[in-house]
């Protein structure tokens, strides 16, 4: 995982070259996460992931396991985790 920094000539090291275009079409900023995973080392296939994205679609499949909870431990369950991925206590949500 690395943190995002802008550009400067005295730092070099975590330098991803040639993805100027997906970080500005993500709006990405100093200081935001990203993963970088390898899918397929024969093919050099890595999968680059800003977390704050990620972070999102994890709290939207957790909102709609809460709606669908069929037992109340369920829905407190997946609400603890919606307040973690979302940093607020649970009774905040409410």
């Amino acid at each position: 995982m690395l943190t995002f920094h802008p550009y400067d000539h005295i730092v070099k090291e975590n330098r991803i070259f040639g993805l100027g275009h997906w970080f500005s079409k993500r709006d990405v900023h100093e200081g935001d996460m990203i993963s970088i995973t390898l899918e397929d080392a024969h093919a050099r296939l890595y999968r680059i992931a800003l977390d704050r994205y990620v972070r999102e679609r994890q709290a939207q499949e957790t909102r709609e396991k809460l709606r669908a909870a069929p037992t109340d431990l369920q829905a407190e369950k997946e609400l603890t985790a919606l307040s973690m991925l979302t940093q607020r206590r649970p009774s905040s949500l409410w």
